[in-house]
């Protein structure tokens, strides 16, 4: 049986996980400012599938009315303009 509760342990590891929620955050809105930055609906549509909701690519293709092949080649020259 374990009793009592190692509240310094406690406090370091809340503070930890503030830390790393508010990191979380902000790569959030940096995800979110570059979205609002790709004009065509259809990359932004195929990042949001793809990285957002981790969908395979043969259902990004289905749900853009497009080829496996034709939103690879999208998703990977948007990600070579983030390099």
């Amino acid at each position: 049986v374990v009793r009592g509760v190692d509240e310094k342990r406690l406090h370091s590891t809340r503070i930890r996980l503030i830390k790393k929620r508010n990191k979380l955050r902000e790569a959030i809105d940096q995800v979110e400012n570059y979205l609002d930055t790709v004009k065509d609906p259809v990359d932004r549509n195929i990042l949001r599938l793809r990285c957002e909701l981790g969908l395979e690519w043969k259902d990004v293709a289905a749900r853009c009315g497009s080829t496996e092949n034709a939103c690879k080649v999208r998703f990977h020259r948007l990600m070579q303009k983030l390099e």
